[in-house]
């Protein structure tokens, strides 16, 4: 609690308002979660547009149980579908856990500045939000202990970040690589024909030549691939871009103004991204 509040401090410089999530404890208020399903219709990636279908639901309960058995039945032939449950969230009904304080300050830091900057980017596409949100979660967690570092333990922070920030540089260059050599494997398919399992051992062999992303990545099935791929996509499509824009500038305030006023179709951020790269 006393390490959240000192991170809302810091916000106020930065007029980062967030709604509340992580502000309060177990002891204070009873924990909630959200159960995300993401669906993309097979053979297709959300590479230029946003994913298919995103459905978020309410678990009112820890006990609470919610299957995806019944997505089967009704589009196993032509979706896919990738579901997780989330603790951590935006929403002023997600509060501190046991399993959020054993995690390391670094990653308790980057998910309370994750979730309030969500709050700055609520009216553009989910999948932007999170791209912005992501990157900028990070660097703000880094930059906190940069000028915190009498903080107890900041120094094992600040190099935990720095790792964490390149690993996921890595992660979005080669998950960029990989889904472009999918997309182009998935466009000499018969117009109309899904993927069968011989075209997924394809691909599997493919995620091989990313080793970063394939790590990260783990054991898939077949019948959740492509919104696996497309919930990725969200998170670490645009991370590397954005964490370059702020190694070109070195001032968060200076990219956070510019995020905000970015395009809000991905075509159109990614070119808006490109200019800010190469503008002085």
């Amino acid at each position: 609690m006393v390490l959240a509040k000192k991170v809302r401090r810091f916000e106020k410089r930065f007029d980062i308002q967030g709604v509340g999530a992580l502000s309060k404890t177990v002891l204070e208020q009873d924990q909630r979660s959200l159960f995300f399903v993401w669906m993309q219709k097979r053979g297709t990636l959300a590479l230029y547009r946003p994913i298919d279908y995103f459905l978020g639901f309410p678990l009112h309960t820890l006990e609470q149980e919610f299957s995806l058995w019944w997505v089967g039945p009704l589009s196993h032939n032509t979706m896919s579908s990738y579901s997780r449950r989330e603790d951590i969230y935006s929403g002023i009904d997600s509060v501190i856990t046991k399993d959020f304080v054993k995690a390391s300050i670094a990653k308790q830091v980057s998910w309370i500045f994750h979730e309030d900057i969500h709050a700055l980017f609520d009216d553009f596409p989910w999948e932007l939000d999170e791209s912005m949100t992501t990157a900028l979660g990070e660097l703000f967690a880094m930059t906190f202990f940069e000028n915190n570092s009498h903080l107890k333990g900041a120094r094992r922070a600040l190099f935990e970040l720095r790792k964490m920030i390149a690993h996921g540089c890595i992660i979005s260059q080669e998950l960029l690589g990989f889904t472009r050599e999918v997309s182009h494997f998935f466009r000499t398919l018969p117009r109309g024909r899904m993927p069968g399992k011989r075209h997924y051992r394809v691909i599997q062999r493919m995620l091989k030549r990313y080793p970063v992303y394939a790590s990260s990545f783990g054991e898939w099935e077949n019948t959740e691939f492509e919104a696996r791929v497309s919930h990725d996509l969200a998170y670490y499509g645009f991370y590397d871009r954005i964490v370059g824009l702020y190694e070109k500038k070195k001032d968060l305030n200076w990219l956070l103004k510019r995020l905000r006023r970015a395009p809000r179709e991905i075509r159109k951020f990614e070119k808006y991204l490109m200019s800010l790269k190469h503008s002085r």
